[in-house]
């Protein structure tokens, strides 16, 4: 942080980022009050991404929002070449088919499972989710700063 945001610790340029939001957030809604949105289309699109076990994000795809989580994932490994060969992903990635590519890539995938499916309470391992808290905490912030709110008006 010090290096790129003129000699700001970490925990200062959280806390000017969070000073900011509310200016940020009079701004949008000055600019919406402006568009006329009856003749605009908005774009979805998502972020897939591999993320160590500390939050550190190794590669991100960004793909049309009506892609599968489970399609990127095979790319994003090939790509980044993870140390360990232990993945989590969430309920996104359930399926037999993913299961077994990865287990012939080599690694070894674990998705919670969903409540109501049969043997839940015996697969979900509670040490395994609070790493993937802890993942996931890391993404908060994105919707921390807005950024899931697209205002793309082309592809």
């Amino acid at each position: 942080f010090c290096e790129f945001f003129n000699c700001l610790s970490h925990s200062r340029f959280n806390r000017r980022s969070r000073q900011l939001l509310q200016l940020i957030y009079q701004i949008r809604q000055e600019m919406n009050k402006k568009v006329d949105l009856k003749k605009i289309y908005f774009y979805g699109f998502k972020v897939h991404a591999i993320v160590s076990d500390d939050g550190y994000i190794l590669d991100y795809v960004v793909t049309k929002a009506s892609v599968h989580d489970a399609r990127e994932t095979v790319e994003l490994l090939e790509n980044t070449h993870p140390s360990n060969y232990y993945l989590l992903g969430d309920e996104g990635y359930l399926g037999k088919e993913l299961h077994q590519q990865l287990k012939q890539m080599g690694y070894e995938l674990w998705t919670s499972y969903r409540k109501n499916m049969t043997e839940a309470k015996k697969h979900n391992n509670h040490q395994l989710m609070a790493i993937r808290r802890t993942i996931e905490s890391g993404f908060s912030l994105l919707t921390y700063y807005n950024a899931e709110n697209n205002r793309a008006r082309s592809l």
